[in-house]
């Protein structure tokens, strides 16, 4: 898992490099022969190459697309993604603390001992929770 600045770092790369998006296409070359020979692969932003992959055997496409699809807007947006994740996890952590706490006092609460009563209150604070309870 990244830490806070592991993303702010990654964000901040993503700001500083080539905008996109960012596409590949196979670096061909023509040596005399019937049909040119692919030798890389480039990616490319608005036509101003960004890298050469020349040389890379067997899964170089497959890698040099995985890097195209890794322009600076879709890293900045998987960073954004994942700071929401973190602030939603906090979130239900304290929902989760503030629930164990209704469950451990709502006797309390509610002023009765009545069995009905607390069982009605705990539904409601399960039911306000969804599915992760």
């Amino acid at each position: 898992m990244m830490t806070p600045s592991d993303r702010a770092a990654l964000r901040e790369a993503a700001s500083k490099a080539t905008p996109g998006p960012w596409t590949c296409h196979p670096d061909e070359r023509d040596h005399d022969r019937d049909a040119p020979e692919i030798v890389g692969w480039d990616i490319s932003s608005q036509d101003k190459e960004i890298v050469g992959c020349e040389g890379i055997l067997g899964c170089g496409e497959a890698n040099a697309r995985y890097i195209a699809a890794a322009h600076p807007a879709a890293v900045a947006w998987l960073v954004s993604e994942a700071d929401a994740a973190d602030a939603l996890r906090a979130e239900n952590a304290r929902l989760r603390e503030a629930l164990a706490y209704a469950q451990q006092h709502w006797h309390h609460m509610i002023g009765t001992d009545s069995p009905a009563a607390h069982h009605q209150i705990n539904a409601r604070l399960i039911a306000a929770l969804g599915d992760g309870a």
